[in-house]
């Protein structure tokens, strides 16, 4: 019973997480995109295209670590 208890409450906490975090990823790369279609110039553009997959990556790799966090909290317990 513990178990599926603790199970749940990590369910719950990575679906939380997985929200919270689709729902950002989804605004930044809106704002992204308008960024980048008010470029002047085709190096202006890639820059912020470059700029943001960066910041796209580092959220990802951020996010990936919060719930890797979350798994291994709950294996633990």
């Amino acid at each position: 019973v513990k178990s599926s208890e603790l199970a749940a409450k990590a369910a719950e906490g990575i679906g939380s997480e997985v929200s919270a975090y689709s729902k950002k990823a989804f605004e930044d790369a809106v704002a992204a995109a308008q960024e980048i279609a008010a470029s002047k110039s085709v190096t202006e553009l890639f820059e912020k295209q470059a700029a943001f997959a960066q910041s796209a990556f580092e959220g990802f790799v951020s996010q990936t670590t919060k719930m890797n966090e979350i798994l291994v909290a709950a294996t633990k317990d």
